[in-house]
């Protein structure tokens, strides 16, 4: 029998404490650098192109890895907004690094 493991399960090892898994509703608009995710109350994320810290205008810029582990192209990005909030964690990156990464899984 093939043991089907699910995609990024390899990160597992680098958690302390796993709280287990959630079935939310959510809203998913993926558009590159302009992608946003809402899970209420738990998760609000959007992305938003880097802004020349000089002129103001938006700044594009990809990264390409030939041998990338999770992906070999990322769009570099900013997050307009990045909050999440559950069971004890709340964490905030909003208005910092972000990135978007096109990629698609399939089970070995």
């Amino acid at each position: 029998m093939i043991q089907q493991i699910p995609p990024f399960s390899i990160f597992h090892s680098l958690l302390s404490t796993f709280l287990g898994f959630r079935y939310m509703p959510m809203t998913l608009q993926l558009d590159g650098i302009r992608s946003r995710l809402t899970i209420p109350g738990t998760v609000e994320w959007q992305l938003t192109p880097m802004k020349n810290p000089v002129t103001g205008e938006d700044e594009y810029a990809t990264l390409i890895k030939p041998t990338g582990f999770t992906s070999k192209r990322q769009e570099l990005c900013a997050t307009t907004t990045f909050r999440l909030t559950t069971e004890g964690i709340t964490f905030d990156h909003s208005g910092q690094y972000g990135e978007f990464s096109p990629f698609e899984y399939s089970p070995a």
